[in-house]
């Protein structure tokens, strides 16, 4: 008899179906052609032959017939028929055996998303997908991501390491660590969420579910923000309202901003710079208002003088 097929599973002769189905299972996913592209002919002749393994050592008559030497063992045309394709035997496996499995290293869940249909002698993928075991998607991570005013005026790129499972080979949930590179883009506001699709948790027979970052903004110790709007409160005194002042803002992208205030400021002015907000998200080149608030300080006392001065300018 050319083949052993104990040896190709990697078992004893006295072992029992399930014996037999686990070792197809480890074996099969480990040398299925998706997982190997880059020896795909020796993990498609390995897959074959655990799949023949699997298909006569499962089936009692099979098995005996096998084991008592004889010839008379219904495996002729081996991956030639439908029923004995090898794709077309672990498609079944894994229906009849909990679902198909979450495969670590694809991008799209399963298999890179696709399903294996066998027409006569060849594979075909589809995006129909699988059993209804797979079609259920594990819960979302949402985690807060809190920025600068900064960093959401210029744009930056945040790294984030993240801890998530994985299911290997053998169905074994395990613990890997992850870097996610974060693109935040001139503009962004609280409440923009970052979406990792498929970057959660894996558990077998369901999808990963998505990671999802919320950008929250750092409180400012000068500037708040109201949409595209900079806010810049500011203490003067009486003189200053007055009469008048220069002011030196720092910018959010670290320049001075020089600011001549003429006008006579009353109670409850604004200040309106155009252009030197926020850049917009959709348009960075388009930027909102700087608008300066300004706290009069009123003297406590005044001496006669004063008060005599005063009298006689206003």
């Amino acid at each position: 008899m050319s083949k052993d097929y104990y040896k190709i599973l990697g078992i004893e002769k006295n072992a029992t179906d399930a014996d037999i189905k686990k070792s197809y299972k480890k074996l099969a996913l480990e040398w299925h052609p998706d997982r190997n592209p880059d020896r795909k002919e020796e993990s498609e002749e390995k897959f074959k032959e655990i799949a023949e393994a699997y298909h006569i050592l499962i089936d009692p008559e099979k098995r005996k017939n096998y084991d008592l030497g004889s010839s008379n063992i219904d495996n002729q045309g081996f991956n030639n028929n439908n029923a004995y394709n090898p794709h077309t035997i672990f498609e079944h496996f894994f229906k009849q055996n909990g679902g198909f499995p979450n495969m670590p290293g694809t991008s799209k869940g399963p298999f890179g998303g696709f399903r294996f249909h066998t027409t006569g002698n060849n594979s075909s993928f589809s995006s129909s997908h699988f059993s209804s075991t797979t079609n259920v998607k594990q819960n979302n991570q949402i985690k807060s991501l809190p920025l600068t005013l900064e960093e959401l005026y210029t744009g930056c790129t945040k790294k984030m390491k993240i801890t998530k499972k994985l299911v290997d080979a053998s169905g074994k949930v395990m613990p890997v660590t992850k870097i996610l590179d974060l693109v935040i883009k001139p503009g962004w506001k609280r409440g923009t969420k970052i979406t990792f699709e498929n970057e959660g948790d894996e558990i077998p027979n369901s999808k990963p579910g998505d990671i999802i970052f919320i950008i929250d903004e750092k409180p400012h110790k000068f500037y708040t923000r109201k949409d595209d709007d900079l806010y810049y409160p500011i203490d003067i005194n009486l003189k200053q309202a007055l009469t008048g002042f220069k002011l030196t803002i720092q910018t959010l992208d670290n320049k001075p901003l020089e600011v001549d205030v003429r006008e006579i400021i009353s109670p409850n002015y604004k200040k309106i710079i155009a252009n030197e907000g926020m850049p917009n998200h959709k348009n960075p080149s388009q930027k909102g208002n700087l608008i300066i608030e300004f706290n009069i300080k009123f003297p406590t006392d005044l001496t006669p003088d004063q008060r005599l001065k005063i009298k006689d300018i206003l």
